[in-house]
């Protein structure tokens, strides 16, 4: 039984001494194989969801390089920011994607949440410092260190797998619009934590670097900004109050025509296109 017992321990010792090695030497090699420079000529750097990702086609916007990605929240977003800003010093600007949902306690799931965990933290880890590995440890135990192992097998072979522009095709307006169910009952509206946090740390992170920040809310269908408008009231003064510094714009309500849009919530190429002339013309 004692050398079962010890025959089991050394099993465990041996594997998950062996998993670490290779997470170490996977870290390793994606630090050495993928970059993040970007052309000179982009001193913008935007940042978000897919909203954002889908919206400006930085073909169009000539100065801007739309490093967005569908689901990530703003933690990983921060760690983009924090690696191009690194390699990057012709930035001037960043843009940061922040819609009324960006705030609400729901979009912390994006954070903490397993799939999330599952699909993002394997992709992103070899960004990672201490204290973000500590970040979703704390928030997540079980869903971050189960996850460790997907690592090994989640190849990274350039930057543009963590972000870039999305010319979406779907036409799925009239289907969203059917499944909308807009609610008059009063429910209490609760925030975000980690989303919160990590804007904090964005801002910061922006303003040690003598770079702008821009918060951008892309247009989105009028029902949907109907249906969030009760973050509304939030969004903008905790944008005002926690990050004065900051320039805020909302087009979220700016005039797209219904052709312009893939779903309630974002733009298909059309309306990308309108809605990147106006920003190559008119700037932000």
């Amino acid at each position: 039984m004692k050398k079962f017992i010890s025959d089991f321990f050394k099993f465990n010792i041996f594997f998950i001494g062996s998993i670490l090695l290779l997470v170490v030497g996977r870290v390793f090699y994606e630090r050495y194989v993928v970059s993040f420079e970007i052309p000179q000529s982009k001193i913008v750097l935007l940042v978000g969801d897919s909203r954002a990702e889908c919206a400006v086609n930085d073909t169009i916007v000539a100065d801007v390089f739309n490093y967005s990605q569908s689901g990530t929240a703003y933690f990983y977003s921060y760690l983009k920011i924090r690696e191009i800003l690194d390699h990057n010093p012709q930035i001037k600007t960043v843009m940061l994607g922040y819609s009324y949902e960006n705030v609400a306690e729901f979009r912390d799931d994006w954070f903490d949440g397993f799939q999330n965990l599952k699909n993002f933290m394997p992709k992103y880890f070899f960004l990672f410092d201490f204290s973000d590995f500590i970040s979703l440890v704390s928030a997540n135990p079980y869903g971050t260190l189960i996850n460790i192992p997907r690592i090994i097998f989640t190849a990274i072979k350039g930057s543009d797998q963590l972000g870039g522009y999305v010319s979406l095709k779907r036409d799925k307006l009239q289907e969203a619009k059917d499944r909308l169910v807009v609610s008059n009952e009063q429910k209490e509206v609760k925030y975000s934590k980690y989303q919160e946090e990590y804007l904090l740390k964005i801002y910061k992170l922006v303003r040690s670097r003598n770079v702008d920040l821009i918060l951008l809310a892309v247009p989105i269908h009028p029902l949907m900004e109907q249906n969030l408008a009760k973050y509304k009231d939030y969004y903008y003064s905790f944008a005002e109050q926690k990050l004065p510094k900051a320039k805020l714009i909302n087009h979220l309500m700016m005039d797209i025509p219904e052709y312009g849009f893939a779903d309630l919530g974002h733009l298909n190429y059309k309306g990308s296109k309108l809605y990147s002339e106006y920003l190559q013309k008119f700037g932000f």
